[in-house]
């Protein structure tokens, strides 16, 4: 087995998401990716957050220790699961979107 760069791992994934139609997301600060995490937790669970709800959501994502976050990740009432992944969306579900 040969062994690849942390940076070729990381190119090929890429490679391969966009090959099966996912899109990547632009997070220029903190305030996009929270944005882009709205819109994720909004088409999952079709629906919108009130600025209030989302506030509820990120409190809730923000309690506890990491190894307590893990677990809420896995169990949250809310389709949540914090991951790199999630955080592209198919190409033809933000089409829906924005159509």
């Amino acid at each position: 087995m040969s062994h690849q760069s942390e940076a070729l791992l990381g190119n090929n994934l890429i490679k391969q998401l966009r090959d099966l139609s996912y899109a990547s997301a632009t997070i220029q600060d903190d305030a996009a990716l929270v944005g882009i995490l709205q819109s994720q937790l909004a088409l999952l669970n079709k629906t919108t957050f009130t600025a209030k709800e989302f506030d509820a959501i990120l409190n809730h994502l923000a309690k506890g220790t990491v190894f307590e976050k893990a677990k809420t990740d896995k169990t949250e009432v809310y389709k949540t699961a914090i991951d790199p992944i999630m955080m592209l969306s198919r190409m033809s579900d933000v089409n829906e979107v924005t159509q």
